[in-house]
């Protein structure tokens, strides 16, 4: 994927990241994190590393496919950051048929989190 988005020539920077690990970006160093069709495809731990790259104010936009939210571990993660004061999600929106053509019975969900300092 990263040599599909280079040879597209519009980023200013990719970044190739293992995020069950601490990534080498600064504490607070981004305004937001978006994720899209990941839930089954990265670690729930990343959470936390989201939650640390994020400013306060920030937001971590998350697509979530309910079950795999709840099967990988995400949920247990983002509670643990509730609890901890470091996240909190704003809104959840309705399901909806992600990729309708191809997989109808595939649901996701947007949600928006903010992160406190």
């Amino acid at each position: 994927m990263l040599d599909r988005a280079r040879a597209k020539n519009i980023y200013a920077a990719l970044h190739q990241c293992d995020l069950s690990e601490q990534t080498d970006f600064a504490d607070a160093s981004f305004d937001a994190v978006i994720t899209c069709e990941t839930t089954s495809q990265m670690p729930a731990v990343s959470l936390r590393e989201f939650a640390r790259i994020v400013r306060p104010n920030g937001h971590i936009i998350f697509a979530v496919i309910p079950d795999a939210w709840m099967e990988y571990g995400f949920a247990q993660f983002l509670d643990e950051l509730e609890t901890a004061g470091k996240v909190s999600v704003e809104g959840r929106g309705a399901p909806f048929q992600m990729m309708p053509t191809t997989e109808p019975e595939f649901f996701c969900e947007i949600w928006v989190m903010r992160v406190h300092s």
